[in-house]
């Protein structure tokens, strides 16, 4: 990292300088500012490779100068990692909303803060050449993947690991208090009964022996009913499982259970611990949702795309049913955006998504692939079936794209293809023969209106 330069912000006097210790000790260019505002003026001076932002700093925090770094074209480039306490879900999903590459937690080793800083860079790099991602010393070829969003859930991940460590040396130490059971029974039991945490204890054949007030709670039974009986979930020393468990008409509890060996009354025994990880689980659906989304259009970005699509494709071949792939490039995007500005451009986009939203049904997968490319599957693969999709598609193009007061007309290549229910060609390979029967449209079209000397559709 000799050759890199380093912006620091951090509003912390003492945070700061021990950070520009750091840095100076590695022979790493940098320079300091002090928040969010003077960061921006640094960058607008001389822009660096790499920005390291505290999160929670006065007049502008580190999330927002993440977002204005970002959205600009001139800045976007810039590598920005976050330094922050990561203390819930939550502040992942704004991470990956502001458009970081990637977080350090506090507290962090100097050798450690290093070593994902480098990371960063290399995955930065390899991002723009799409090789893939570096992370635990190893580079991954991921195909179709966004390597930064990849990155960050790498990076929450590995905190999560670190936590489980914490966690689990605090299991291995009652486990050692659990050996002097005998001559503290008592007391032990005393402890358990008042724990937050849902306790269970099974013996070897996995009939519950004890069972404290959380546990019934969680699994909505009473303790009576769980004693001398076999626990409803297996019971495997050193297993750690989520479990929905419902009770009643509410939506079901996400719990977490790990079991760990221990002794009872005499005896070799498992001890089932047992949280409510409801809110955990919630938030990680949103951020694999977000995974999977757009941010402008609410469609399936590429990744989702073709998750969704693949399994649309196996149920339809299941049932003997083909399915029909549409692959759609906006015309003229790049001069409405070189005419009329990025931002009539983004509604351009919208006003693309919500047309496809209305043309198809709910049960279709839709998604934006990127920049002016979509793409729809159906699964309705007749040729009859096919052609009365692209009819209504090319019907509410005409109407949208003579709406009253538009400087424009909006208008798309489109390219369509049948997916055979016995065939064996996957979601890429049909999208790939869509994307080619879509440039043999835009080419004739673009041809037509060369010979007919008018010109490209577009009226600005």
């Amino acid at each position: 990292m000799d050759d890199i330069d380093i912006l620091v912000v951090e509003d912390s006097p003492t945070q700061a300088r021990w950070l520009a210790m750091v840095l100076q000790e590695r022979g790493i260019r940098h320079r300091m500012a002090s928040d969010g505002v003077e960061a921006l003026d640094l960058v607008s001076m001389a822009q660096p490779d790499l920005v390291l932002t505290d999160v929670r700093m006065p007049r502008m925090d580190g999330y927002e100068l993440c977002r204005r770094i970002k959205s600009d074209d001139a800045t976007s480039h810039i590598v920005v990692v976050l330094l922050t306490t990561l203390s819930r879900p939550t502040d992942v999903l704004l991470a990956v909303k502001c458009g970081a590459d990637n977080f350090v937690t506090k507290p962090y080793e100097p050798d450690f803060l290093i070593s994902r800083l480098e990371q960063t860079l290399r995955n930065r790099e390899r991002e723009l050449s799409g090789e893939g991602v570096y992370f635990a010393g190893e580079y991954h070829a991921i195909p179709g993947s966004d390597n930064s969003l990849l990155l960050l859930l790498l990076s929450t991940y590995e905190e999560a690991v670190l936590r489980n460590r914490a966690l689990e040396q605090s299991n291995n130490a009652l486990n050692r208090s659990l050996s002097n059971l005998e001559k503290l029974q008592g007391d032990y039991k005393a402890i358990l009964e008042r724990s937050a945490d849902g306790i269970v204890v099974c013996n070897p054949d996995g009939v519950v022996q004890f069972a404290n007030p959380a546990s019934a709670h969680l699994l909505g039974r009473p303790v009576r009913d769980l004693l001398d009986r076999t626990f409803d979930y297996p019971v495997v020393a050193g297993s750690n499982q989520e479990v929905q468990v419902r009770r009643g008409a509410t939506d079901p509890l996400v719990i977490e259970m790990r079991v760990t060996s221990t002794s009872w009354e005499g005896r070799q025994s498992h001890l089932v611990s047992m949280r409510d990880i409801t809110h955990i689980a919630r938030e990680r659906e949103q951020l694999e949702t977000l995974a999977e989304t757009d941010g402008l259009t609410g469609l399936f970005n590429r990744r989702g795309f073709l998750a969704a699509g693949n399994r649309v494709l196996t149920e339809a071949r299941s049932s003997g049913r083909g399915v029909s792939v549409f692959f759609l490039d906006m015309d003229g995007l790049k001069e409405i955006n070189d005419k009329l500005g990025h931002q009539e451009g983004d509604r351009a986009i919208k006003d693309l998504a919500r047309l496809l939203e209305n043309t198809f049904r709910e049960t279709d997968v839709i998604g934006r692939l990127g920049g002016d490319e979509f793409a729809v599957l159906a699964p309705r693969g007749s040729h009859a079936s096919s052609q009365g999709l692209r009819d209504r598609l090319e019907r509410n193009l005409r109407r949208q794209g003579n709406m009253a007061g538009r400087l424009y007309r909006l208008s798309a290549s489109i390219g369509i293809v049948l997916g055979d229910p016995r065939g064996s060609e996957d979601l890429s390979a049909l999208l790939d023969r869509a994307d080619n029967l879509m440039y043999l449209q835009k080419r004739t079209r673009k041809r037509s209106r060369s010979l007919a000397g008018g010109d490209d559709g577009h009226k600005t």
